[in-house]
């Protein structure tokens, strides 16, 4: 993938970026919640028990569904085996989790460049092919089926968006289908 042009700027998002935290998935998407803490957010904000529910409540129905993707996501995917909804409350993007979600609205490249920096073991997800186009992925991705891309070293995917009438249940375990091989269980 391209090297990136503008080393300066820095990664914002939400999630655990400690030395410590062993980030295995990192999810990209195209937008902030629009709330006041994310539009100015310059950094990484590692949330708190509580904090989903807090930007549920004021940005409505869009960012629940973005939430709950993920955490059908990142629950089937980590060792501890727990239920969707539990593993939200008490693990996405909290000091337990093990994901990342990288906002890529002014910095399309810098998500580029961190594909290429970060280990093999990372499974990088791009939220619609719009969002991977802004970051310079898809010419470096093959079409699989029903909106899903992966990268020839094959640990990025571009899925539809995070929203149920693109990215269903059926689409969820479609994509689990190919990342449980690829993720270390921890």
């Amino acid at each position: 993938m391209p090297a990136n042009k503008t080393k300066n700027k820095t990664l914002s998002g939400m999630g655990n970026i400690s030395p410590a935290a062993n980030i295995t998935l990192r999810l990209y998407l195209p937008h902030r919640p629009p709330m006041q803490e994310f539009e100015s957010l310059n950094g990484i904000k590692l949330l708190q028990h509580g904090d989903i529910n807090t930007i549920i409540a004021a940005t409505g129905n869009h960012w629940r569904k973005i939430f709950v993707i993920f955490s059908k996501i990142a629950a089937a995917l980590d060792s501890r085996q727990l239920d969707w909804k539990t593993y939200q409350q008490n693990h996405l993007l909290q000091g337990s989790g093990s994901e990342l979600l990288v906002f890529c609205d002014d910095q399309g490249e810098l998500a580029s460049q961190l594909i290429n920096e970060v280990n093999t073991q990372t499974i990088h997800l791009f939220s619609g092919k719009a969002c991977a186009e802004a970051a310079g992925c898809m010419p470096y991705c093959e079409a699989l089926e029903s909106g899903f891309y992966r990268s020839h070293q094959g640990n990025v995917f571009i899925t539809p968006y995070f929203d149920y009438r693109q990215l269903s249940n059926v689409k969820i375990d479609y994509l689990l289908s190919l990342l449980t091989p690829l993720h270390p269980k921890s």
